[in-house]
């Protein structure tokens, strides 16, 4: 059976790509059909996929490149997340996967993106790295401790409630070492009429590292759309609650609290102030404070330097890379590579 690759959306075969993508992520089973549509609605003029069909016309497997902006400085730069890349079991003995991620990477070469990021599972890195990606890093979870009780009895059973003030004053000391010298920041949830009439145009960025770029229409879209999360919008505000410098995208679940995404004015703060400033107020009751960046970034530092602590996670978190494609003439391709220069959040990657 002949297996061909064509650039179309996925949305055309919604039923069959709906079906492909629920076997292998249990996650959207229930709203498998849902959750295409939004996938590819949210950005779909940009948005490029690829589907792989049988010569009847039977869908086999798909890969999409989704859309970024990334800031470099004053430079502004085109970003693809590789996402949805997924081959039915039947068909993976064949190149079908292959020919989907050169068919990705010939974007990069056609110019119409300056690199591709993508977080490949520990089966797929090889390939990754056969085809010419690189790892930039891997995916810290670092987490800030308020109330350990919950987390550690789960855990360790009654010894965790043992362990548990010993530890959150553990915590509470690594934070109150670098609260001092931090700029003090106020936080108000905004719902979606209210971050549409946010504008961002004007922001500052920080020189010397790649920070996201996206507007509140992406938010909105990525965020408050999604039909398999729950998210919140947070708004920073000045010091002087003047104007809006600043937002962070978070999820609530049992207690621990995810910081997806965010995006700040660098005039008034940096992203590492505005999210331990954010886990230190009273805006969410939260026992734990979770955020994944990438490791050796100079986000992940700043974090830990105010009381974040890197997580144990599980054995696949651990393995959970970060890797790009660029070409070698590109201007910053030695900075591509470079951890220290992304400060971003796992938001930033595919949902």
């Amino acid at each position: 059976m002949k297996l061909l690759i064509e650039e179309a959306d996925p949305r055309t075969q919604l039923e069959d790509a709906a079906r492909l993508l629920a076997s292998e992520h249990p996650l959207i089973s229930d709203r498998a059909a849902e959750y295409v549509s939004w996938y590819y609605t949210y950005a779909a003029d940009e948005t490029c996929s690829w589907l792989l069909r049988t010569d009847n016309g039977e869908l086999k497997g798909l890969c999409s490149i989704l859309p970024r902006t990334i800031r470099y400085g004053d430079r502004s730069l085109r970003a693809g997340v590789i996402g949805n890349l997924v081959v039915a079991r039947e068909s993976r003995n064949g190149y079908g996967a292959i020919e989907m991620l050169r068919a990705v990477q010939a974007q990069v070469r056609s110019g119409r993106f300056d690199v591709l990021l993508g977080r490949p599972n520990q089966k797929a890195v090889v390939l990754a790295r056969w085809l010419g990606f690189r790892q930039i890093s891997s995916w810290d979870i670092l987490t800030s401790v308020r109330r350990s009780r919950a987390p550690l009895c789960r855990r360790l059973g009654l010894g965790g409630a043992a362990l548990a003030p010993l530890f959150d004053s553990y915590a509470a000391l690594r934070r109150r070492v670098r609260r001092r010298s931090r700029v003090r920041l106020k936080f108000k949830r905004l719902e979606p009429s209210q971050c549409r009439r946010v504008c961002p145009n004007g922001w500052g960025f920080p020189a010397g590292h790649f920070v996201s770029d996206q507007d509140f229409a992406y938010v909105c879209g990525r965020f408050l759309d999604s039909p398999i999360h729950a998210y919140q919008v947070w708004g920073i505000e000045t010091p002087s609650a003047t104007e809006i410098c600043g937002f962070l995208v978070v999820t609530l679940e049992e207690g621990k609290l995810h910081i997806c995404d965010c995006r700040v004015d660098a005039r008034f703060c940096s992203l590492g102030d505005a999210i331990a400033g954010f886990c230190e107020s009273d805006a969410i009751d939260a026992d734990l404070h979770q955020v994944k960046t990438p490791d050796g970034s100079s986000l992940s530092d700043a974090l830990r330097s105010a009381g974040f602590m890197r997580a144990r996670g599980s054995r696949s978190e651990l393995r959970d890379h970060m890797m790009g494609y660029w070409l070698d003439e590109n201007p910053l391709a030695d900075d591509f590579a470079q951890p220290e220069k992304w400060s971003i959040l796992i938001g930033f990657d595919d949902v």
